[in-house]
């Protein structure tokens, strides 16, 4: 039996007065708190009584988009681009294929094993490969057997009694004693798996914001829209085309993977997250399996509300325009191929390298994309220009066209006498000759065209006839690209600009905020480096296209914290995920640690606080770099800008342009 009374009802589908509870009321029942350390927080969240606090049920995940993968499972697409999140094993021989992220990685990546002993790492590691080699990721695990009724969490006579019907060798009493880290009694699945744990309530919370009803998001997921995904994104679809089309009430795999990122999804993962969906294995889910809907839809409200936010999350564009971004990004490269591709047949079809917001909204009419455009085009139009130009799309991309226009502007003084030379090495002549793919990569390394020629016709290849002529790149004549785009990398010149900041400013925050991101998005484009660097007076101005390169290792086109001090980046991302977690936001987290209501934190006080409330990192470092001024303590201006800042890029900073579509 649940210790938890209201739990308990919820699971015999009654009321706690005993009579039967409506679909509705069992899952806000089901969300309703266990006890634990933290229910003096979830009270004074609880203000209506419902059930449903931020704190507790936050716990399963922050409000950051994550990924079950970590840096070590990067791998290279078929472009050789780095791709931004680790790749999604899509074809899986049985339904027991093991995640090669969740077998391979090493102990010391998990996430949710910080604080613990070497011991305890090691037996958190065993249990990710056995829940991986059960279910091929440890989120189906936990769905499937674990936590079947979506409650967040499970006590002890749970976890103990499914893993030893599914197998598991070890000691299945002192594996939760290990992991369960507040010993609150319970388990949730961040404290099986933080990356897990951050990709499901990421998405739950992005399907409560974006659906009205469950029957609304079945209903939604299932249109078709005007500009299907090509077929090799998700080939493991293809068997289950040949299978009858679902039921008015269910979503198939590919029309999920069609409209997910149609509609604005924008943490990828399509394929870990329908298998999640589709518990019971039958190749599509129903409303019945996405019963945790209503109070997840509930509890958005509360948050919206306790926050200030309006409920349409178009007003909020500065907040949403890099999740955007990337949800858009993936939207192409699953239709185009490459995002150049998509620039050149749908956006910029003029040629002209440039694009307006009308352009982008007429365009975004057209294919059927139904996320937030306005943040989109914020992200690409960040100094509010009216314009934006390839780089704002996709800078990886920008920057292979322009460093083969430099390598034929340098060797031939045009791009059309580049060509001609590469059509030469091939062996094609005529004005009208084309090349394929093979010829032109042998033709290239022939001439030591060095940079990617493989990705490079992908590129030049924007209407993939699988060859190209002069008329698929004259564009580069008139292209006048940004001039970081072309430049080699200025590592001295790096060295040189953060110096002359630390100089100026004395703290790395302070010459952060104030000198770099004064607008608190947590990144710093080429025009703001550009204009921080004119501000000093320092020989950085002689190369600060070469000193933004090499900066930008990511080729995403702007800088973040970890670029400029990557000690400070890590702690101040670990705080503001800690925040979102344990109270809903990094203000919210200042107001419940200033106990005493003074409106500032001295680190005696702070100390005392986050050894509380069970902050894993070093709080002195955190004290430090939030005391951007120095003093004695630490107020809510110092705090606030955590809130702004964007942390799917911050804690993942890969190229969001990259990311595999899957």
């Amino acid at each position: 039996q649940s210790p938890h009374p209201a739990r308990a009802a919820a699971r015999e589908g009654r009321g706690t007065s005993g009579a039967g509870a409506s679909f509705a009321e069992r899952h806000v029942l089901m969300a309703a708190p266990k006890p634990s350390k933290r229910s003096v927080v979830f009270a004074s969240h609880d203000s209506d009584g419902s059930g449903i606090g931020l704190v507790p049920f936050a716990t399963e995940g922050s409000d950051v988009k994550s990924s079950y993968f970590t840096a070590p499972d990067l791998i290279d697409d078929e472009r050789g681009s780095d791709i931004g999140l680790a790749r999604v094993p899509t074809e899986l021989p049985n339904d027991k294929a093991v995640s090669p992220a969740a077998s391979d990685r090493g102990v010391e990546d998990l996430g949710s094993a910080e604080g613990k002993t070497e011991e305890e790492k090691e037996s958190l590691a065993k249990l990710h490969r056995f829940m991986a080699e059960k279910d091929g990721h440890p989120m189906h695990s936990w769905l499937r057997h674990f936590d079947t009724d979506c409650s967040g969490n499970i006590d002890a006579t749970e976890f103990v009694e499914n893993l030893t019907r599914l197998g598991y060798p070890g000691n299945a009493h002192e594996l939760f004693k290990m992991v369960d880290n507040d010993n609150s009694g319970y388990l949730t699945m961040g404290e099986i798996d933080v990356f897990s744990a951050d990709l499901w309530s990421t998405f739950r919370r992005w399907c409560a914001d974006t659906f009205k009803t469950p029957e609304d998001m079945v209903e939604q997921l299932r249109k078709q829209g005007p500009v299907p995904v090509r077929r090799e994104v998700f080939p493991e679809c293809d068997a289950m085309t040949k299978a009858p089309s679902s039921s008015s009430g269910s979503v198939t795999a590919r029309e999920f993977f069609e409209n997910a990122a149609r509609l604005g999804w924008y943490g990828s993962f399509e394929s870990v997250i329908f298998d999640s969906l589709d518990s019971r294995r039958m190749g599509f889910f129903t409303m019945r399996d996405i019963s945790w809907f209503a109070a997840e839809k509930q509890i958005r409200r509360k948050h919206n509300a306790m926050v200030g936010l309006k409920a349409n999350p178009s007003v909020n564009v500065k907040t949403n325009s890099l999740r955007a971004h990337q949800a858009f990004c993936i939207f192409l490269r699953q239709r185009y191929g490459t995002l150049f591709s998509a620039w050149r047949r749908v956006l910029d079809r003029d040629g002209s390298m440039t694009l307006s917001r009308k352009e982008l909204f007429k365009a975004c009419t057209e294919l059927g994309w139904l996320g937030n455009v306005a943040a989109a085009w914020h992200a690409m139009d960040n100094d509010e220009s009216g314009t934006a130009g390839l780089e704002d799309l996709c800078a990886s991309e920008a920057r292979v066209l322009a460093l083969f226009k430099r390598w034929c502007q340098d060797r031939y003084e045009s791009t059309k006498a580049g060509f001609n030379a590469i059509l030469k090495a091939a062996r094609r002549k005529g004005p009208k000759s084309v090349i394929d793919a093979s010829k032109f990569q042998h033709a290239c390394q022939a001439l030591s065209v060095t940079d990617g020629p493989e990705r490079l016709f992908d590129l030049l290849d924007w209407r993939a006839h699988g060859t190209i002529g002069y008329s698929d790149i004259r564009f580069l004549e008139d292209w006048d690209c940004a001039p970081w785009l072309a430049a080699d990398p200025n590592p001295r010149m790096a060295d040189m600009w953060k110096q002359a900041l630390l100089d100026k400013y004395g703290h790395p925050m302070r010459a952060w905020r104030i000198g770099l991101d004064r607008d608190n998005s947590g990144k710093v484009t080429w025009k703001e480096f550009k204009a921080s660097c004119e501000k000093l007076n320092s020989a950085i101005k002689l190369d600060m296209p070469g000193a933004f390169v090499h900066l930008d290792k990511r080729k995403v086109g702007f800088l973040t914290l970890k670029e400029f001090d990557e000690n400070a980046y890590r702690i101040l991302a670990q705080f503001r995920s800690w925040a979102y977690t344990t109270f809903g936001g990094a203000m919210l987290a200042f107001k419940a640690l200033d106990t005493d209501g003074s409106g500032g934190l001295s680190w005696r006080e702070f100390k005392k606080v986050s050894k509380k409330y069970k902050f894993a990192g070093d709080a002195f470092d955190l004290f430090t770099q939030l005391n951007s001024d120095a003093d004695s303590q630490i107020v809510s201006a110092e705090v606030a800008f955590l809130d702004e800042w964007e942390m799917d890029n911050l804690l993942n900073p890969e190229n969001p342009e990259d990311v595999d579509p899957r």
